[in-house]
């Protein structure tokens, strides 16, 4: 085997179990979070004048909503989609109301004590403030795309793929809580972006294979050529047949542990593209073999955990996805506001560097577990390949 770099043991996988587990780990805090929040709104209605058992009830009927999709995670298929689109919609949305009104509805009680006899006016327009905005991060009506171009320099960029144009779509997640109208408009947008590439760096649906025909109805529009790769939700439901053959039937270049070598003129850029972690399927070094030498690399690998080995083969850029930049974070504060970052998550969104390899990951279209986005939004980059400066 012949390595751009030099080569480490391959990671242990003890260590990608720990990922795992700290994803896992991540969302289910998340979820209890969602449950906690859901008390202040039981607390409102007995103050607007429900019975408490009717609040009780209310709130114990909520929760097992969420228990029975939590049973379901080990088996390969979700839930039936009525039960996955308005009930499980239903509870996530009610629980967003939830996370806006505890803040919003405390400083609305405690001003309420500076103006007396406006208490409850305050905390009826906090409430009333908080469905918007709940109703807004879970995606009621629609759900805001921000499009980031970013340039990104790329050392011994041949002159011919300077200012080259790479949209980056990933995390769709088709499904009963995508529905394919917007997977049509994130084409729509992705075309406006006249880019020369698309990667698609996997979880393209959420799992089965029973919403594929809509998410290949959605991606038909793109025009630009695509190159793909799988992700871990690929893969539930026994879904990854399915996917491969849409893939082929809409001329996508599905990169499995291989690549292939761009050429304009005398000038070449290599595009590699790796299966997935979660199943073992990955092979990093498949994906690189013969591939030639002082020759940028672009990667396409979903998750990001690949980055480490990444550096070691020389792959200048990787392209991944898999957190969805943690899909909630406070308003306002970046990074710094992300609970995966207070996690310990070395990889959250946006650009980062080690030596000369860089990754981009991206936060992602669609959504998992939580239907819901706030200071996180969905997201359509275009990456556009600048060569970086000599600096010898």
């Amino acid at each position: 085997m012949t390595y751009r770099g030099d080569a480490p043991p391959e990671r242990a996988p003890v260590e990608r179990v720990s990922a795992q587990r700290r994803m896992h780990l991540a969302a289910l805090t998340f979820v209890a979070f969602l449950v906690v929040v859901q008390i202040p709104l039981c607390l409102y209605a007995v103050a607007r004048g429900a019975p408490i058992w009717a609040a009780v009830a209310g709130f114990l009927a909520l929760q097992s909503i969420i228990v029975v999709r939590i049973r379901y995670l080990p088996r390969p298929q979700p839930p039936p989609v009525w039960f996955e689109r308005w009930l499980v919609w239903g509870f996530f949305a009610i629980a967003a109301v939830g996370a806006w009104f505890t803040p919003l509805g405390s400083v609305a009680w405690l001003f309420g004590g500076v103006f007396e006899g406006h208490s409850m006016t305050l905390i009826d327009a906090s409430f009333g403030l908080s469905v918007v905005l709940g109703g807004l991060a879970a995606g009621l009506p629609w759900r805001r795309v921000v499009v980031r171009v970013i340039e990104i320099q790329v050392a011994n960029l041949p002159p011919a793929f300077e200012g080259y144009r790479i949209a980056h779509l990933t995390d769709l997640h088709s499904g009963p809580l995508v529905p394919e109208r917007w997977i049509r408009s994130w084409s729509e947008k992705t075309n406006a972006l006249t880019p020369d590439l698309i990667a698609l760096t996997g979880d393209l649906i959420a799992a089965g294979d029973g919403f594929i025909p809509h998410l290949e109805r959605g991606l038909t529009p793109l025009r630009a050529p695509v190159m793909a790769v799988l992700g871990n939700h690929d893969y539930f439901g026994r879904a990854s047949a399915a996917l491969r053959a849409m893939h082929a039937r809409l001329g996508h270049e599905l990169l499995d542990n291989r690549h292939i070598v761009l050429t304009r003129g005398e000038d070449r850029l290599v595009l590699a593209g790796t299966d997935d972690t979660w199943t073992g399927s990955d092979d990093l070094d498949a994906a690189l073999e013969g591939a030639p030498r002082d020759v940028p690399v672009v990667l396409l690998a979903h998750d990001p955990i690949l980055f480490d080995a990444a550096v070691t083969r020389g792959v200048d850029l990787q392209l991944s996805g898999h957190v969805h930049g943690g899909q909630v974070a406070i308003p306002g504060l970046g990074l710094a506001g992300s609970p995966l970052v207070w996690m310990g998550f070395t990889f959250v969104r946006g650009l980062y560097r080690r030596g000369r390899s860089q990754l981009w990951l991206g936060a992602g279209l669609g959504t998992t577990g939580a239907p819901i986005r706030v200071g996180v939004p969905s997201e359509l980059p275009l990456l556009i390949l600048r060569r970086a400066p000599d600096r010898s």
